[in-house]
């Protein structure tokens, strides 16, 4: 499994806060596209300018309910639950109604598509029993942090495709913070498809453009 590591170099003449974003996921649920809201991951507050701030994770990915939540720009998620969740495993994981929560029950392997996961929602994952559900990943911090999310739908089938591409955008957010479907705005995009074991350092320039370099880990 790749290591990665995303460097951002603050050159652009101030002190700068940046945050990271996972691209979304692709999510169909029943055969049908489902759009998740990007949720802040990295953030990097009052970086100095000329300083330097890094990130080094996996491309470990896991699943994550909250319940009962909100899901609006501005809602911080947090993950009541979370469950390792792997697309090469082609990992199958019900989410279910125990007494008075909700819950992952037993992962089984080899039940979904390549290079995706699935949740299985029984008839209780619901809007208005206020089920949110996403993708969550090991950053800078020592949880999980979701990084896209979902409403919970009855009785049925996502299925979940993780990229491996990220935005780095300058602002302030909390991790988990959720923003709109239009995504995060302008900044640099870090694609590490197919790369393997790399680093991406990231330039913020005082004329507020960005470059991406990419190199060994």
């Amino acid at each position: 499994m790749a290591i990665l590591t995303i460097e951002i170099l603050n050159d652009s003449g101030a002190a700068r806060s940046y945050a990271v974003f996972s691209a979304p996921p692709e999510v169909r649920f029943e055969n049908r596209p489902v759009k998740a809201h990007p949720c802040a991951w990295l953030v990097f507050d009052q970086t100095p300018a000329g300083g330097r701030v890094t990130s080094t994770f996996s491309e470990s990915v896991y699943a994550f309910l909250n319940w009962p939540a909100s899901l609006a720009p501005g809602v911080v998620v947090q993950d009541n639950s979370y469950v390792s969740a792997d697309p090469r495993a082609r990992d199958w994981i019900p989410v279910v109604q125990e007494r008075d929560h909700f819950a992952f029950g037993e992962t089984i392997q080899d039940r979904s598509a390549y290079g995706t996961f699935s949740l299985m929602t029984d008839e209780h994952v619901t809007a208005q029993n206020q089920v949110v559900l996403g993708v969550a990943k090991f950053g800078d911090s020592s949880l999980a942090v979701p990084i896209a999310c979902f409403v919970g739908q009855p009785h049925g089938l996502f299925e979940i495709k993780p990229v491996l591409k990220f935005h780095v955008v300058e602002g302030t957010y909390a991790r988990g913070e959720v923003i709109g479907l239009d995504g995060p705005g302008d900044g640099a995009v870090v694609d590490f498809t197919g790369k393997g074991d790399v680093k991406a350092v990231v330039t913020h320039h005082a004329d507020g453009t960005y470059t991406v370099q990419y190199g060994p880990n």
